[in-house]
């Protein structure tokens, strides 16, 4: 319950900004898999002494994609530990406890999240009309960099939309705006 009072409020806070839920859910799957190690652990110095010798081994040096690579990662170790322990129901136990949270949580909320960054590029763009058709598409709007070359100018908006309405915005801008790539991050 403490893991997901976590996950919501982390949700609230950068509710307006800067907020990923990937990185949301894997403070979630932190949690889980922190409990995992301390249950195994307890009071068992070699064990302790153990998990810290194997943690001081993993090193991140490929550059993480997906914050909740990181997750697994940790659920790996935590298997590895709990398998080596001999506490087989527990690694079992929380396993299930991961895999279910982390299956509900990317089914229902990944297809809800919003992208932040729109990038469009064009010869002779119309920005009043670029951006009337922003505001009636998007929940919020800022015109965060705008670069003029000789050949075409770029404009970078932070917006707040939801993911299933991308390709509706796109064929919008693309059909009343002169421009040929628009791209959402």
């Amino acid at each position: 319950m403490l893991g997901f009072l976590l996950f919501f409020t982390y949700k609230k806070v950068f509710k307006n900004g800067g907020y990923k839920l990937k990185f949301n859910i894997n403070l979630l799957i932190t949690v889980f898999v922190t409990t995992m190690l301390m249950t195994i652990i307890r009071n068992n110095v070699a064990t302790s002494v153990g998990l810290l010798g194997v943690i001081s081994v993993v090193r991140f040096r490929v550059k993480i994609k997906d914050y909740r690579d990181i997750s697994f990662i940790l659920w790996a170790i935590g298997i590895g530990i709990a398998i080596g322990t001999k506490s087989y129901f527990l690694g079992l136990l929380y396993s299930l406890i991961i895999s279910i949270t982390l299956i509900i949580l990317n089914r229902h909320f990944l297809n809800l999240e919003n992208v932040s960054l729109m990038i469009i590029r064009g010869n002779k763009i119309n920005k009043s009309r670029l951006e009337e058709i922003i505001e009636k598409n998007c929940n919020e709007f800022k015109l965060s960099f705008k670069q003029e070359k000789e050949n075409y100018t770029e404009y970078i908006y932070n917006i707040d939309l939801n993911k299933k309405d991308i390709i509706k915005l796109k064929e919008k801008i693309l059909d009343c705006i002169d421009t040929n790539f628009v791209k959402f991050i």
